[in-house]
């Protein structure tokens, strides 16, 4: 598993060093211009309210606020805020802690000569004690036909209130397909190293398949109500520690089920409405459930 780690860094590694020899001249002598803010800068809001109903045998229902605003400072340059404000049902004390994200995102463009393109990324998780991470992303679909393919590793910094801090690598091959008639599939492999005490937590492939369907669309496609389907599974599951693989038998089973009523007011705001319900199986500890979970959601977007 280390050589296929290594592997992936090397990738990264030779795309970073690649634009370093040959782009650098052109980047540095267009440093100024890319970093000049644009003089219409663009960007979005998000802003969703969702209420979850307790999830079968439990009881943990909660609502939650979501805020997500973008962007884009130049053309290669972005800025991300993102809060999350969980609430609790009358009655209820588990809401949990609110949450606050914060990342800035360049775009290095195309690698030399090749197809492959690089993005970095730069985040703040206020989850826990504060969590930093830096995440260099290679994009190579145009070398294996897939609507989108990505190999990153990702470098978190995790602060320990009362105990050590924790450094850990993630890495993750994911790649995405159309497969015509509303279906398309995710393929990912995926996992993670604790350097900070030298641990590694499970690898495991990730199957993802999901379904779209346009129910009704008015005259004016202003409105629009849509059916969406998902199902993924991890058939494959790799324990580091215990150096045990994990068959299909003891997998992980998701599902998700929604129907979404979108309005567009105007050409840069909308609003949207969303009902559905998600399950999630565990066969190696499967019970007489599968955790059903609905939830009901409203939101806004605006672009400018």
């Amino acid at each position: 598993m280390n050589k296929k780690i290594l592997l992936l860094a090397g990738i990264l590694a030779l795309g970073a060093t690649s634009f370093s020899a040959e782009g650098t001249r052109d980047f540095l002598d267009g440093f100024k211009d890319v970093m000049t803010p644009n003089e219409n800068i663009t960007g979005s809001w998000n802003q969703e309210f969702k209420a979850y109903t307790d999830t079968e045998s439990k009881d943990d229902r909660k609502m939650k606020l979501n805020n997500e605003i973008g962007l884009n400072l130049t053309d290669k340059l972005s800025l991300g805020l993102e809060t999350n404000t969980y609430m609790d049902y009358p009655g209820k004390d588990q809401a949990g802690t609110d949450e606050f994200t914060t990342e800035v995102v360049y775009n290095n463009g195309n690698i030399g000569d090749t197809d492959l393109s690089l993005r970095q990324r730069v985040k703040y998780d206020s989850a826990g004690a504060g969590k930093f991470l830096y995440k260099p992303t290679v994009n190579f679909e145009s070398y294996i036909g897939a609507d989108s393919a990505e190999a990153s590793l990702e470098f978190s910094y995790a602060r320990n209130t009362g105990a050590d801090d924790v450094q850990k690598i993630y890495y993750d091959i994911d790649t995405n397909w159309t497969l015509g008639y509303g279906f398309t599939t995710e393929i990912e492999f995926k996992g993670a190293v604790t350097t900070s005490t030298g641990a590694a937590t499970e690898s495991l492939l990730y199957v993802g398949l999901d379904y779209d369907y346009n129910v009704y669309t008015s005259a004016d496609e202003a409105t629009k109500l849509d059916f969406y389907a998902g199902a993924n599974v991890t058939p494959v599951r790799y324990n580091h520690k215990d150096n045990e693989m994990h068959s299909a038998k003891e997998m992980l089973i998701e599902t998700e089920t929604s129907m979404t009523l979108d309005h567009s007011w105007t050409n840069n705001f909308s609003t949207y409405g969303a009902v559905g319900m998600t399950t999630k199986d565990d066969t190696k500890t499967h019970t007489s459930n599968v955790n059903a979970q609905g939830y009901v959601a409203l939101g806004l977007s605006y672009s400018m």
